[in-house]
C-alpha cells in the first residue's frame, strides 16, 4: 500500500511538473530581463530604449574632475555606477549570449542586447581615462539613496 501511494505521488509529480514546465515563456523572460537593464541605464539613453517614463539621467557625472564618465548602469537603486559589479553583470551576460545566439535571433533580443552591452562597455572603457587610472564608483549612494531620487 505505502509504495503503491508513493508511485501514485511520484506520477502525479512528474505530470504537474512537465506541464508547468511547458508553460513557461522563456522568450519573455528574456525580453523581460534586456527591459531591466534597459531601465538602469544612465547617461544619455539611445532612441530604441524601450523604457518609456525614463530620460538622460547622470549626463554630468565626471564633470567636476573634467571627464565624460556618463554611460552605464545604474546600481542598487540609487544614483551609484558600482564598476565592478556592472563588470561582473556585462561578463554573465555577454557568456550567456555567446552560449544561446540563436535564442536571442529568435526572440528580437539580439540588436536589444547588443545596443543595451555596448552602452555598458563603452561606458566603461571611458572609466580608464589615463595608464594606471580608473574609475571604480561613480555617486555617492549615501546621498542620492536619503533624498530617494527618481531617474529622469
Amino acid at each position: 500500500m505505502k509504495q503503491s501511494f508513493i508511485l501514485i505521488a511520484f506520477l502525479i509529480c512528474c505530470t504537474f511538473s512537465n506541464s508547468l514546465v511547458a508553460q513557461h515563456n522563456y522568450g519573455e523572460v528574456l525580453q523581460k530581463s534586456m527591459f531591466f537593464y534597459e531601465a538602469q541605464q544612465a547617461g544619455e539613453l539611445s532612441p530604441n530604449n524601450r523604457v518609456t517614463w525614463r530620460a538622460n539621467a547622470a549626463i554630468e557625472d565626471g564633470s567636476d574632475v573634467n571627464l565624460d564618465l556618463t554611460g552605464g548602469w545604474f546600481d542598487a537603486g540609487d544614483h551609484v555606477k558600482f564598476n565592478f559589479p556592472m563588470a561582473y553583470s556585462v561578463t554573465t551576460l555577454c557568456w550567456g549570449y555567446l552560449e544561446n545566439k540563436d535564442v536571442y535571433a529568435s526572440t528580437n533580443q539580439k540588436e536589444i542586447f547588443l545596443e543595451n552591452i555596448k552602452h555598458v562597455t563603452d561606458y566603461l572603457i571611458k572609466c580608464h581615462t589615463a595608464p594606471n587610472e580608473l574609475y571604480g564608483q561613480i555617486g555617492d549612494g549615501a546621498k542620492t539613496i536619503a533624498i530617494g531620487c527618481l531617474p529622469r
